[in-house]
């Protein structure tokens, strides 16, 4: 097969450029060049989720599954955790973690006290942070009542990007 090579600095056609395979140089396709209405299959793309457990009132316990994976292989990107109303007062905490099929996946938990700041969350550190189809992603909220009162209003964010299937 012979080849034909311009060595001009730009090129332009003035018409409709057609190839039997057309394969662009890495880096030279961007987000710029898809059209808004472009049609990309959902199964074709990465998909972020932001997930939200929050309560109204006092603490309570509560464990709640907020996610089933789906897609071929995803990641975890954040785990938030803090508290909209009133803040532990005294020892009193809240500890909030993440499961995967059951098990903690952060190093810690992320610990609400009367140190932490209303309305500004805390952020958990993963052990390990891939999921794959058919994972199931829980919230765990866990107050401990010590000598002053639980928190109100508790929120928590988990986000993920999920590959398509």
């Amino acid at each position: 097969m012979s080849r034909s090579r311009v060595d001009l600095p730009d090129t332009h056609v003035a018409g409709t450029l057609t190839a039997e395979t057309m394969v662009p140089s890495l880096g030279c396709v961007n987000d710029n060049h898809i059209q808004a209405n472009a049609g990309i299959a959902a199964s074709k793309l990465e998909h972020r989720f932001a997930l939200i457990l929050s309560q109204n009132g006092t603490c309570v316990y509560e464990r709640r599954v907020v996610a089933l994976g789906y897609g071929a292989t995803g990641d975890i990107l954040s785990f938030q955790a803090g508290c909209a109303v009133s803040l532990p007062a005294g020892d009193s905490t809240v500890a909030c973690r993440v499961k995967k099929n059951g098990s903690n996946i952060l190093t810690t938990a992320v610990v609400l006290n009367s140190s932490s700041v209303l309305r500004t969350p805390q952020e958990g550190a993963f052990s390990t942070d891939d999921i794959v189809a058919d994972d199931v992603l829980e919230i765990e909220i866990e107050p401990t009542a010590g000598t002053g009162t639980l928190p109100s209003g508790v929120f928590t964010q988990l986000v993920f990007n999920e590959d398509a299937s």
